[in-house]
């Protein structure tokens, strides 16, 4: 949905870490960051890529689960930690885009 207004608003830029060049500003009383389209668009394809690194990761795991049945103890616990990570990193995808 557009909303067409015309009203001065407050921003303010500023360049610390972690976000980079970031422009701020408050709208509805709700405090919102901007970014650049390129830069987004570039943090969400970042993301987008190591989703499907970590699926990789999930699948060679798997395999070797499979392959090394006496090494399956500690395969199990780092699968664990890529199925957890590849589920925040899916979170930070959906919380990104909604």
């Amino acid at each position: 949905m557009s909303e067409d207004f015309s009203k001065m608003k407050k921003v303010t830029f500023s360049d610390g870490l972690p976000r980079g060049t970031v422009a701020t500003f408050v709208h509805d009383d709700v405090l919102w960051f901007a970014y650049p389209q390129k830069k987004a668009a570039a943090m969400l394809l970042a993301t987008d890529r190591a989703v499907g690194a970590l699926g990789g990761v999930r699948d060679d795991l798997l395999r070797a689960i499979n392959s090394h049945p006496a090494e399956a103890a500690w395969l199990v616990l780092i699968l664990a930690r890529a199925n957890r990570v590849l589920e925040l990193t899916r979170e930070k995808m959906e919380a990104q885009t909604s």
